[in-house]
């Protein structure tokens, strides 16, 4: 959590959740700027291989997934960019070793082939075989890349921290792994790459960057980042502490930021929308 403090009042600004109605059909989860974790693949090696598992309390959704993208932050993949992906239901929150792999029986490949490489950062979208996932389990997506040259160290993607070892990768110049019997990773990641999956919808997708400005000793301008084309917002706020539904109610807000009155002087905030 993050405190913001100005004259006589201060607000602990807590993550939220939202309740709102995205138009778009597709799901981002991670939003990190973390780099150099070579998820989902190593485009600084010839070869490489990942898993990365994503909870289903992050997906919150189901349906049929009919498109990755990954947030690209380098300007080529020319080298780098025949991969065969896969996708899996998973009960598994973590690896357990860098031999930990879900095996090939439990994943559905849905692509393989070469894209038009990127000239530049930003979301690269693979349209994929539809995958019908449960909502219920967690999914793995898995990654091989198989073109033997190599890109820079800095043609990477953004990847969010976790708890656990969400991850795990093998890479080298030499060896192409096969998927249907991966080496010994190279290593463990306790971060998963950021992606959208296209396709399904969250009924309650997250915002993000929670700001407190203007405060004055009664009253804050509230304000946050959205994820999606939603127009109207529920807030809750209370004293520090306090726990989501026992606080008070703004319903039906259509400005962001939000200018909240009424409060004590001297006193610490959070907020929840």
């Amino acid at each position: 959590m993050r405190k913001v403090t100005c004259l006589f009042v201060a607000f602990v600004l807590s993550l939220m959740m939202i309740q709102i109605n995205d138009v778009r059909s597709q799901v981002m989860i991670g939003n990190g700027t973390v780099t150099a974790q070579r998820l989902p693949i190593n485009a600084y090696y010839g070869f490489s291989y990942s898993q990365v598992i994503y909870l289903a309390s992050e997906i919150g959704a189901s349906g049929d997934i009919n498109a990755i993208s990954w947030n690209f932050y380098g300007t080529s993949l020319t080298n780098s960019n025949d991969w065969t992906i896969y996708l899996g239901h998973t009960t598994k929150t973590e690896f357990d070793s860098k031999s930990d792999w879900i095996p090939i029986g439990e994943l559905t490949q849905v692509y393989s082939g070469e894209f038009a490489s990127p000239t530049g950062p930003g979301w690269i979208t693979i349209p994929i075989s539809n995958f019908t996932y449960d909502g219920t389990s967690n999914l793995v997506i898995a990654v091989d890349e198989n073109k033997s040259s190599y890109n820079t160290s800095g043609d990477d993607f953004y990847s969010t921290a976790v708890t656990g070892n969400r991850g795990i990768v093998y890479y080298s110049d030499q060896t192409n792994p096969d998927p249907a019997s991966p080496p010994t990773g190279t290593s463990l990641r306790a971060y998963i790459a950021n992606v959208i999956l296209g396709g399904i919808q969250q009924a309650c997708p997250p915002v993000i960057t929670l700001t407190a400005t203007d405060i004055s000793h009664n009253s804050a301008n509230l304000g946050w980042t959205s994820l999606g084309n939603e127009t109207v917002w529920n807030i809750e706020y209370g004293l520090k502490g306090f726990e989501l539904g026992q606080g008070t109610p703004v319903s039906g807000v259509t400005t962001n930021p939000y200018l909240l009155t009424g409060l004590s002087p001297d006193t610490e905030y959070e907020f929840y929308v």
